[in-house]
């Protein structure tokens, strides 16, 4: 009866630990995922201290239509005409981080994703639009929220949320883009937390209404340039960036 009765005690012991362990290891897996997702800025502006410069200063890692396109005057980045200036490296997962200022008028944007360089609707467009006039006078798709406004998916998704500066101020972004979600904060809010599975129909968002996009986006390109687009206003208002600043995200 004895040895029957150490025999059963080990056993117990030894379940405990095999259960501890798993649990342990159930909790680290748990810990690391929610250490990976912390380190994205979801929800508020990175510290950029040592990030890659999306463009340097002499433009020598950028693809300009013509050479007096774009310029930058102290570190900021003003469009001369309408074409798009482009990195001459892709991106798949990033962070970028950027301020810009939107005079009304203004209509340009951000374009990341891009399949095709020659083809602006195969990317994604962080849409930078401020419609002339008072934003009220605007047609509600132009207007801060709508699916074409400043802080936009272009076509796509208006802003959840959010409190633009006013014409002529700064307004800082950073865009997130990992596998299949992308995120964007603004002037310190989130304002889209995207995932891109959910958008399988062509031409359809998944809540069925109708955008620009004749590809289900859960195909998006998985990486390519990133774009900033020129004056596209009616009143050839210019667009300025600055500080634009990027990390790429390890696979």
């Amino acid at each position: 009866m004895r040895v029957r009765h150490t025999l059963i005690l080990s056993l117990l012991a030894s379940l405990i630990v095999i259960l501890g362990a798993c649990g342990t290891g159930q909790e680290e897996s748990t810990n690391a995922s929610s250490s990976a997702t912390a380190t994205l800025p979801l929800t508020e502006h990175p510290d950029t201290t040592g990030w890659d410069l999306l463009f340097q200063p002499d433009f020598s890692d950028a693809i300009l239509d013509t050479a007096n396109s774009w310029t930058m005057e102290e570190g900021v980045l003003v469009a001369n005409d309408h074409s798009t200036i482009w990195s001459d490296t892709t991106y798949g997962d990033f962070v970028l981080d950027f301020e810009v200022r939107t005079p009304d008028g203004t209509n340009s944007g951000v374009f990341f994703r891009t399949a095709d360089r020659a083809d602006i609707l195969s990317a994604l467009e962080l849409q930078m639009y401020n419609p002339p006039g008072p934003d009220a006078e605007a047609d509600s798709a132009h207007r801060y929220g709508g699916k074409n406004g400043l802080a936009a998916l272009y076509d796509l998704k208006g802003p959840t949320g959010g409190t633009p500066k006013p014409a002529g101020e700064w307004n800082r972004f950073t865009v997130t883009a990992r596998d299949s979600m992308i995120y964007v904060v603004m002037n310190g809010e989130q304002v889209h937390e995207v995932n891109l599975n959910n958008w399988t129909e062509p031409g359809l968002t998944p809540e069925g209404e109708e955008h620009k996009f004749d590809r289900a986006l859960m195909n998006q390109a998985e990486s390519g340039p990133i774009g900033i687009q020129g004056i596209h206003s009616e009143n050839e208002v210019s667009v300025e960036y600055r500080n634009l600043r990027i990390r790429r995200l390890e696979e």
